[in-house]
C-alpha cells in the first residue's frame, strides 16, 4: 500500500506530527462544548464499553476497543500511522506514543491513534461514521459535519464524555485516502505524566546519541582529508 512508508517517518518524535494535524482542527473542540446529551443518555446509547479511560493502559485498551469498531464498521484495511506495521499494535502504543497535552487541564493528557483508508468511498465512510457514533455513544455536530458534495471535502464529527472524540474526514491533499483521528478522553492521572516523561525523555536520549555519532563522523571525515 502506498501510504504507508511515507508516514512513518513523520512519527520518529512519537506523535508531534498529530498533535500540529490535530492543531489546524480547533473546531474539534470547540464543537465537543456545545454538542448536547446528558452523560445518563449516551451511557443508555453506548453499545461498546470504552472503560473509565483514565490510566495510561485504560487509554490504551480504549483505543484497542476503537479498532475493533472500526474494523467492523469500515474494514481491517487500514494503515495505522506510526507503527512498525500497518496494524495497529497495543503495546507499540503504550511503549512508543506520548501521551498528547492537548486537554484544556494543564495536567491532563490524553491518548490518540490515526489511520488512514486508501480508496475507501466517502459516502460509505460517513455512514459508517455515523453507526461508529452510535455505538460509541458519541454525539454527532451536523454544522461540523460535510458529505463531500459541494465545495467543502467530506468531514465527521463526533465527540463523548470526557473529550472522547472521533474524526473522519478525506485528505486535504488526497481525497481518495480518508483519514481517522480517535482520541481518547482528557484524564490527569499520575501514569499518563510518567508514560509522557519516559518517552520524551527516550526521544531526548535518542537524540544525543544521534548527535554525537555525527560529530565522531565528522571528526573522522576531517582526520581523513
Amino acid at each position: 500500500m502506498g501510504i504507508r512508508k511515507t508516514r512513518v517517518a513523520a512519527w520518529s518524535a512519537v506523535g508531534l506530527t498529530a498533535v500540529m494535524v490535530l492543531s489546524s482542527c480547533g473546531w474539534v473542540d470547540s464543537a465537543a462544548e456545545s454538542l448536547g446529551g446528558s452523560d445518563e443518555t449516551k451511557e443508555q446509547d453506548m453499545r461498546v464499553d470504552l472503560g473509565p479511560g483514565e490510566t495510561h493502559s485504560e487509554q490504551i485498551e480504549e483505543i484497542e476497543e476503537f479498532v475493533r469498531v472500526m474494523q467492523d464498521h469500515l474494514s481491517d484495511d487500514y494503515v495505522w500511522r506510526g507503527g512498525e506495521s500497518d496494524t495497529w499494535s497495543a503495546e507499540h502504543q503504550a511503549e512508543n506514543h506520548r501521551p498528547i497535552a492537548n486537554c484544556s487541564g494543564d495536567e491532563s493528557f490524553r491518548q490518540m491513534a490515526i489511520f488512514d483508508y486508501e480508496g475507501l468511498d466517502a459516502e460509505q465512510a460517513l455512514a459508517a461514521g455515523y453507526e461508529m457514533a452510535q455505538d460509541l455513544g458519541f454525539s454527532t455536530s451536523e454544522e461540523i459535519t460535510a458529505d463531500g458534495t459541494g465545495q467543502r471535502p467530506m468531514r465527521f464529527v463526533a465527540s463523548g464524555e470526557g473529550g472522547r472524540s472521533l474524526i473522519i474526514r478525506q485528505q486535504a491533499d488526497d481525497e481518495n485516502i480518508i483519514e481517522v483521528f480517535y482520541r481518547t478522553r482528557c484524564s490527569e492521572h499520575e501514569s499518563l505524566q510518567e508514560a509522557f516523561d519516559r518517552i520524551v525523555g527516550e526521544i531526548q536520549d535518542q537524540q544525543r546519541e544521534e548527535r554525537q555519532r555525527e560529530r565522531e563522523e565528522l571528526r573522522e571525515e576531517i582526520r581523513d582529508e
